[in-house]
């Protein structure tokens, strides 16, 4: 079961990688002690960004409201979810097409509030 398992997340992997899609995030200390302002957001051309109708960001269980969902929109081209906090977690990423028929990319961004080393 796990060999199927990461045979899915390779796939997966390499749908993101084909169509150079990336999740990041940039945050910053917020004046709470303790706590970032973070955003999270998808890297991509505009070509690949205008395909996407949705994404769906699931956050950790403690938020409020866990599950996210951007839309399409000129004003969020990158389809940006911005929120608060103090803990370093993973970010299930859901992205959907326009197209119907399209299946949907899973990818998992682990939020970080500094930049990694090296």
């Amino acid at each position: 079961m796990k060999n199927i398992v990461l045979i899915i997340l390779l796939l997966w992997a390499c749908q993101a990688y084909a169509q150079n899609i990336t999740v990041t995030n940039d945050a910053s200390p917020a004046t709470r002690k303790g706590y970032y302002n973070w955003k999270v957001y998808l890297v991509a051309s505009s070509t690949v960004l205008s395909t996407i109708k949705e994404v769906v960001y699931t956050l950790h269980p403690t938020f409020k409201y866990p599950v996210q969902t951007v839309k399409a929109s000129t004003r969020n081209r990158n389809f940006s979810y911005s929120a608060s906090g103090w803990g370093e977690f993973d970010i299930k990423v859901k992205i959907v097409y326009n197209n119907s028929k399209r299946t949907p990319l899973y990818l998992v961004h682990h939020l970080r509030f500094s930049k990694a080393k090296g």
